[in-house]
Order: structure tokens, then C-alpha cells, then sequence
């Protein structure tokens, strides 16, 4: 692979969320008493090929079963950490159209949930940032499929890389793309990470300091995202915005190990 095709970067997956001429609010809470009816999860993520940006034309796109099996190995090793039986596991690289989410939501038996992770990503405009989405829906057949009984957005945003531009583009294509490969890898497991963070979160989140502003790239302006901690890492901050999303942001590099202590709001 050469430097310019390591780049692919980028995954933008058409979101296929919910079903055909269904509303769906943007996030949906888990209400506890359906979480205790739920015995068994079963799991599919469903990824894309998509366009290649914000970087030239002739940069093909990175090969989307490499997404599919970074979700499918991380899935693997991190669901069977959260206490409920797991189910089947399957990872597409492929999105997801109405007549397979309705026959995945058929093989539902009761008691079962159909958790779907449909996942995109992408170069920011100004190439500094992987920005990395995925939109979370718990499914269950006892309340059928109009309506998710869970849904979430979830938000990966790597460390900037570079000035921008070119110079952010031949750091993320330098060795075959490793950096744009870690940092891919790196959004996948913070996904899974905040999946699980969402299961367990109170309905409401029970906050415990007042909101504050994240610092974020935002394709070439600084920004901030406003909420709530979950939790801290020395490289990394897990939060529940003001907007209801769930956010994996990077801290300044500066950051010490000193901050490396996990913080995890009540639940």
C-alpha cells in the first residue's frame, strides 16, 4: 500500500437509523425496568465502503472489512466484561438496509435485545482530526420495531495531528498509515467503551459536578463540547454532553499521568 492510499481515511457510512418512516428522537434513555427484562445480547455492527475526505479523489478509501474487524475483535474481548449473556456477534462491512435490519430484528426471541452499531468516519476538514461516529440502538421484540429502547450518539475525536493540510495528511500516511490505523483502532475500543458506559447510566444521569467545556478541534477552529465527566484517563476524556451525546475527546498533550485516575459519574 502506498503512502497516499494508507490514508484512506475514510469511512463516511451513510447512517441508516431506524427503520423507513420512522421518527426517532436522537437519543433514547434505557429505562431500568427494560434493561432488567433483557437476558441475552445479541450484537451487529454493520460498516460501510465509503468516500475518501477530505483528501484527493484519487485516494482510495480505507477497505471497510478492516473496520469490520477492528469492531469485531474488540467486541469480542470487551462485551463479555458487561454482566448480561451474550448472544451472536457479527460485524458487516456493509451498511445497513431495511430488509436486513428487519430480518435481524426477526430472529429476536423474548427476553433477547439487538444492540446495532452503525459506525462512520472521517478526516476533519482541516485533516488534523479522525473524527469517528457511530449511532447506538438497543432493539427488543417485546417493544417492537418502531421504536428502539435505546439510542445514542456516540463521538470519537483523535489527537490532532500535524498543522493541517498536507502536513496533517503525510503524518497520517508516514509507515503505511500507521498513525491513521492506531488512531482507527483507538476509536473503535472507545466505542465499545462508551456502549457500555451508556448501559449502566442512570435515567436521568446523575451528575456529579455542574457542566463544563471540553476542548475540541473542530476542522481548523478551536471548540468545546459542554457536559458532564464519565470518565478520565491521562489521555482521554469520556463525556455526556449537554446535547445528550456521548463524547471520547482527547486531552492536551501536556497531560500528566498524574490525571491518569478513572472518574466515573453515579450511576
Amino acid at each position: 500500500m502506498d503512502s497516499l492510499r494508507a490514508i484512506g481515511v475514510l469511512i463516511a457510512v451513510a447512517l441508516g437509523i431506524g427503520l423507513a418512516g420512522c421518527a426517532t428522537p436522537e437519543r433514547v434513555a434505557l429505562a431500568p425496568v427494560q434493561r432488567a427484562a433483557i437476558a441475552e445480547l445479541r450484537t451487529h455492527v454493520a460498516v460501510a465502503p465509503t468516500e475518501a475526505s477530505p483528501t484527493p479523489s484519487s485516494i482510495s478509501p480505507l477497505d471497510a472489512a478492516e473496520h469490520r474487524r477492528a469492531f469485531d475483535d474488540a467486541l469480542r474481548r470487551e462485551l463479555p466484561k458487561y454482566p448480561i449473556r451474550l448472544g451472536a456477534i457479527t460485524a458487516a462491512a456493509q451498511a445497513l438496509d431495511a430488509p436486513e435490519r428487519a430480518r435481524l430484528f426477526g430472529e429476536l426471541k423474548p427476553a433477547q435485545a439487538l444492540l446495532l452499531i452503525e459506525p462512520q468516519a472521517r478526516l476533519s476538514a482541516d485533516a488534523r482530526t479522525l473524527e469517528a461516529d457511530a449511532v447506538v440502538s438497543l432493539w427488543t421484540r417485546e417493544a417492537g420495531e418502531r421504536r428502539p429502547v435505546q439510542r445514542v450518539l456516540l463521538r470519537y475525536r483523535s489527537q490532532p495531528l500535524g498543522s493541517g493540510g498536507a502536513a496533517s495528511l503525510a503524518g497520517w500516511s508516514a509507515d503505511d498509515g500507521a498513525a491513521l490505523h492506531a488512531a482507527l483502532r483507538e476509536s473503535v475500543i472507545e466505542t465499545i467503551d462508551m456502549v457500555l458506559l451508556e448501559f449502566d447510566l442512570a435515567v436521568p444521569p446523575v451528575l456529579t459536578e455542574p457542566p463544563r467545556a471540553f476542548a475540541v478541534n473542530l476542522g481548523g477552529a478551536p471548540g468545546a463540547v459542554r457536559g458532564q465527566l464519565l470518565k478520565e484517563t491521562a489521555r482521554r476524556a469520556t463525556v455526556l454532553g449537554e446535547d445528550g451525546r456521548l463524547y471520547s475527546l482527547p486531552k492536551p498533550l501536556s497531560a500528566t499521568a498524574a490525571n491518569a485516575n478513572t472518574v466515573t459519574a453515579a450511576r
